[in-house]
This record gives structure tokens, sequence and C-alpha cells, in this order.
């Protein structure tokens, strides 16, 4: 995947106030800068579906397990921040 940096000098909240466009559906904030990824390919959603399918069987076979998400932003610090295929939180962490 390639990416591109489109702008600069924004924090964590105008990241995710972003409009809801597909351009920026793969977006990423490094160090305040808007990075631009291209959509990923089949091969990697078949294997992020995998992957979100096994955690998720993982959560339901227990208790105290967390959650897991396909769609959640996940902040580093004010300046940097990404959107990942998929993530799994703690259960102490409450829900995404």
């Amino acid at each position: 995947m390639s990416s591109a940096a489109v702008a600069s000098g924004l924090t964590w909240e105008e990241f995710l106030d972003l409009p809801d466009e597909p351009r920026y559906k793969h977006a990423e904030l490094v160090d305040g800068e808007l990075v631009l990824v291209n959509p990923p390919s089949w091969l990697h959603q078949h294997v992020v579906g995998g992957l979100y399918a096994f955690i998720w069987n993982w959560i339901r076979a227990g208790s105290g397990r967390g959650s897991v998400t396909l769609e959640p932003p996940v902040r580093i610090t004010g300046a940097r921040g990404y959107l990942p295929d998929a993530a799994w939180f703690r259960e102490e962490r409450g829900r995404p």
C-alpha cells in the first residue's frame, strides 16, 4: 500500500471530525499530518476477516476477554492516531 500526506497541523479531534468520505476511510494521523493510505487489497481484507473471526470466537469462549471491532479510531497521542483494520481491547478498557 502506498500513502501520501495531504495536510499537517491536525489534532486528534480534527482527525475524528473529518467528513465521512471514502477518501478518508483509510486515513491516519502521524505527528499531526493527515496521511491517506490506498485501500487494502482483497487478500488483505480476507486475512483481516479471518483474524477478526478468530478473535471474536476466542472472546465468546470465555469471560473477561475484552472486545474486538472493525472500525475503531485508536488514539496514540494528541497528534497521532490510526484507523486500524481491526482492534482488540482489554475488558478493563471497556467498549471501544
